[in-house]
């Protein structure tokens, strides 16, 4: 633009672009509500086919080990954690109108952190926040009345078992939003997941 404009140039050229924007922001607000639905319908198409494609990468890594005549949970001793979690679901009550406070008494964190760390190690793989949560729904036996604050507890113990206690290492989920997590010896030394519990994963 050019910077030596007089005062009465920018006025005309103010009135000249004044409906311009108006008649653009006018398509904006027309297209939007039509987006945000389309946008909501995708990501819950992609969220099937992220589930999917997960689904279809485990059993083509155990496939793959049975194959190789080797164990489908790995050939490394696993790591033993001397938590008492629970086996199944928690004896507690669980209300209907859970707050997440409500839903971490009725499972304290530390059954959160617990449940990560020994399924991470049973899978003897990476996994992502939704491979986690989808073993804690069976294992907790969450429904549909918790999920949400189920998957805001285990976010909690995600966070303070990568970020604060470091017994947990992420990588990048490569295209997508999110983090692998595995065990710190699962990384080599510049960050990336080695080979053997790699999988499918896309390391760059």
């Amino acid at each position: 633009m050019n910077l030596n404009l007089k005062l009465e140039d920018i006025k005309v050229l103010k009135e000249y672009y004044a409906p311009m924007l108006a008649e653009a922001q006018a398509k904006v607000d027309e297209i939007l509500p039509g987006y945000t639905e389309l946008k909501t319908k995708l990501d819950e198409a992609q969220a099937i086919v992220n589930s999917l494609q997960d689904k279809i990468s485990e059993l083509e890594r155990r496939e793959k080990r049975i194959i190789e005549g080797k164990p489908i949970g790995g050939d490394r001793p696993r790591r033993i954690f001397n938590t008492s979690i629970p086996k199944n679901k928690v004896n507690v009550p669980v209300r209907t109108d859970m707050t997440i406070q409500g839903i971490e008494a009725a499972i304290p964190l530390k059954y959160w952190t617990s449940f990560i760390m020994e399924a991470i190690t049973e899978q003897d793989r990476l996994l992502t926040t939704n491979d986690l949560f989808d073993l804690s729904i069976e294992h907790f036996e969450l429904d549909e009345d918790n999920m949400r604050q189920g998957k805001a507890s285990l976010s909690r113990a995600i966070h303070k078992l990568a970020n604060q206690k470091k017994l947990l290492v992420k990588y990048p989920i490569i295209g997508k939003k999110g983090y692998y997590y595995g065990l710190p010896e699962w990384f080599n030394e510049d960050g990336r997941p080695v080979e053997e519990y790699a999988g499918d994963i896309h390391v760059v």
